[in-house]
């Protein structure tokens, strides 16, 4: 049940989203909601998604609290809304995967369409910009992780970063982690060795990365500080490239504790949750990706099986059917007055051979047989 209300929960957030992506209720007019109207229009949304274990009275109140820190969160961390992983992929393709032709020229592309933005701010004219980054981040891969990232989360960061300016900003937490890594290795007396390793790799970017990601995971083991763990890449990133400068730190909090919520699940705590932003985006595209798809696919299975085992059963053959010598839903000409007709008729002697007329239906068809009378 709990992996359900999880999933019920994050499939409903996701659903506000997309309603959001798909203009039918835009941001502004969400926040300009009363309470009531929030609590109404998430509703809604679950009033049309059967089988997907919502439960009225918690769900509908915990997505809300969720979803309305989500926005102010969102807002507040501007590109940091991207995650750690993203933003350093992004970075070591700009710098390292593309010529300086192409560089520019997708430069003025994304300005042209950062003054467009700027007078119509909801415009999707830019989308073609973004897919064809997409297309050529993908071409260029980056083997340094283990798993295949979101390119098109990629490409949005990087047509979002240089609109605003050409510098990358940087996150608070991979600010600190970068002056920990750097007073650790000048008091480990480890610089040298540090530098050495990776000088074999200067003509190998992803393979220099990769090992300086390696060389950042094991300093967090050591200095037990695993919240660290989620900025390794763009730690990685700061030192492969050098440009580490405080200016373009940007320092907002992507975390907050909710409270008062009313599902149950293993990262809440009495009725607290602690929401990141870039943990929480990265958890629902997981579930948006893997979790809600098989769990889709376990409905219709079920429910293919279901109906393979009843046809095997032949279930149907049990059904309570109608007699077809049962009258019902017919012209009382068609079927009564034959019978009353050819009755009357023999008794007034103008059809028929001279016989009884109580054989002849009228009786039957007044008083049936079973009521104690006989044709």
């Amino acid at each position: 049940m709990q992996n359900i209300c999880s999933f019920a929960l994050f499939e409903l957030i996701m659903s506000a989203k997309a309603f959001f992506a798909e203009k039918t209720i835009n941001l502004e007019t969400y926040q300009l909601m009363s309470e009531t109207e929030k609590l109404s229009f998430v509703q809604r949304q679950m009033a049309t998604r059967f089988g997907e274990g919502y439960i009225k009275g918690v769900h509908e109140f915990d997505t809300i609290l969720i979803l309305n820190e989500i926005i102010t969160l969102n807002q507040v961390a501007g590109v940091l809304k991207y995650g750690p992983d993203v933003r350093a992929l992004a970075k070591f393709f700009w710098n390292s995967c593309v010529n300086d032709e192409t560089r520019k020229l997708y430069e003025r592309q994304v300005r042209a369409a950062a003054l467009i933005l700027s007078v119509f701010p909801s415009s999707r004219e830019f989308e073609g910009i973004v897919n064809d980054l997409k297309n050529e981040i993908e071409s260029q891969e980056a083997r340094f992780y283990d798993v295949k990232p979101d390119y098109l989360a990629v490409a949005q960061y990087l047509f979002d970063q240089l609109s605003e300016g050409d510098n990358f900003i940087i996150s608070q937490g991979a600010s600190e982690c970068h002056q920990l890594f750097l007073k650790y290795l000048k008091q480990s007396k480890a610089v040298s060795k540090f530098q050495t390793s990776l000088k074999s790799l200067n003509d190998t970017p992803s393979l220099a990365m990769r090992m300086i990601r390696q060389w950042i995971s094991a300093f967090i083991k050591e200095i037990d500080q695993p919240h660290f763990t989620n900025y390794a890449d763009e730690v990685a990133a700061l030192l492969f490239y050098g440009d580490y400068t405080e200016i373009n730190v940007k320092k907002v909090s992507l975390s907050k504790t909710l409270e008062g919520l009313k599902g149950s699940h293993n990262v809440i705590e009495d009725g607290k949750y602690n929401l990141h932003l870039n943990n929480f985006f990265k958890k629902l595209s997981g579930y948006t990706k893997v979790d809600a798809l098989a769990f889709e696919q376990l409905a219709a299975l079920k429910k293919r099986l279901s109906e393979n085992y009843r046809n095997e059963l032949r279930l149907h053959e049990f059904k309570p059917r109608v007699l077809s010598s049962f009258v019902r839903n017919k012209l009382i000409d068609t079927v009564y007055f034959p019978l009353i007709g050819n009755n009357l008729a023999k008794q007034i002697g103008t059809a028929g051979e001279n016989k009884r007329t109580d054989l002849m239906g009228l009786l039957l068809l007044v008083s049936p047989p079973g009521y104690g009378k006989r044709p």
